[in-house]
């Protein structure tokens, strides 16, 4: 599909915090010479790097000011009662002077990710993490957190993958091999998921491969 075939002068406009450009897209079906279906969606266009100690956003040094984002909600706990609500809590870390935020232990509402990408906040995606480190919780975790990427993979909002916090469900992975195996296992099968963004193997803890620390 050539986007700009009618229009080869035009511009890219790259999505960032600051311009969250966004292009609507229409996916048409035929059969023969009949349309049997259409799906309306969108893209964005932006590059996320590391170079050094900088973050690049666009090739462009950028400041992560993330705000640790847990997802609750007074009425109805980790289950947003609103679309309203959602957007209330983006632009309250907008108004707050963030630039992003770190969803914790949660993948969120298809719906803030959509806010996120239309009001230009960062994100780093984090997974729920088990509590054991079995062959069951490693099986389950591994097979959930493929679907999470791939059906999160296309939100420009999405900055960075954390598939674990803290530690969690492999509590011994600063002398266990076996855990520390897992950990780089998640690293490596993230990057081959999806290979434009960094990837935090384990956020805030003990660290064996991680591309931010």
């Amino acid at each position: 599909m050539d986007i700009y075939q009618n229009n080869k002068e035009h511009t890219i406009q790259k999505w960032s915090p600051n311009n969250p450009n966004l292009y609507d897209i229409v996916y048409k079906l035929y059969c023969e010479n009949t349309i049997i279906d259409t799906v309306y969606s969108y893209f964005g266009m932006r590059e996320i790097s590391i170079k050094g100690d900088k973050i690049l956003l666009n090739k462009e040094p950028i400041y992560l000011k993330l705000i640790l984002d847990q997802g609750y909600w007074k009425e109805s706990h980790l289950t947003p009662p609103n679309e309203e609500s959602i957007i209330k809590d983006i632009e309250s870390t907008l108004e707050l002077g963030y630039n992003g935020i770190r969803k914790h232990q949660k993948i969120e509402d298809e719906r803030f990710l959509y806010w996120c990408d239309v009001k230009g906040v960062l994100v780093w995606s984090e997974m729920a993490n088990c509590y054991e480190f079995d062959d069951k919780s490693l099986q389950a975790f591994t097979e959930e957190w493929i679907r999470v990427v791939k059906q999160h993979y296309n939100h420009p909002s999405i900055i960075t993958w954390v598939p674990i916090n803290e530690s969690w469900g492999v509590p011994n992975v600063a002398t266990e091999e076996k855990e520390q195996n897992f950990i780089n296992s998640l690293y490596y099968l993230t990057k081959a998921l999806d290979s434009t963004r960094p990837v935090i193997s384990n956020d805030g803890w003990e660290h064996t491969i991680s591309d931010i620390i």
